[in-house]
């Protein structure tokens, strides 16, 4: 079983400008099989659990905060620790904003529970277009989203991606 990662690309340009970390980025570091894995008790509520992912990239140490929804894994912002030592015991941040650092510090580490890397499926990039569509394609798409639970575009784009893949002589 495959997890996609999920994220908001207003907020990722944000956090582009104020942590120099793209949530593109911040995927790698679930990658890393020396991840380790923490509840976020200071930003947790009853309604949901958000956790902390702390991981290797090439020389930095990222800190992503994520939850888990609807089968995805919804990613939240991450940020750089300077890495010296161990990710553990002695990882130093020292670009954390004070909110972010409280609620590290507050942090309960936890057994990984994520799947293994290859069992997670990276959020591609994406262009926004504006297409004229016909209405009674449209209204199929709707129908069938609201069946399974999922929004119509993101039906639309898989089946143009499979088409392309098809056509291109590609893997799915």
């Amino acid at each position: 079983m495959n997890i996609a990662f999920e994220s908001d690309d207003r907020k990722d340009r944000l956090n582009q400008g104020k942590h120099g970390v793209s949530f593109a980025e911040a995927q790698l570091a679930f990658m890393d099989p020396d991840r380790i894995v923490a509840v976020d008790r200071k930003h947790s509520t009853s309604q949901e659990t958000r956790y902390f992912c702390f991981g290797s990239v090439e020389d930095r140490v990222l800190t992503v905060r994520f939850t888990y929804r609807k089968g995805n894994f919804r990613i939240f912002g991450p940020g750089i620790g300077e890495k010296e030592g161990s990710v553990m015991n002695s990882t130093k941040y020292e670009k954390a904003p004070a909110e972010i650092a409280d609620a590290i510090e507050q942090a309960l580490v936890i057994p990984d529970f994520l799947p293994p890397p290859d069992q997670l499926v990276p959020k591609e990039e994406t262009v926004r277009v504006t297409l004229n569509l016909n209405k009674r394609s449209v209204d199929f798409f709707k129908s069938n989203a609201r069946k399974n639970g999922v929004p119509y575009q993101s039906m639309i784009r898989k089946v143009l991606d499979i088409y392309a893949t098809r056509f291109l002589g590609e893997r799915s």
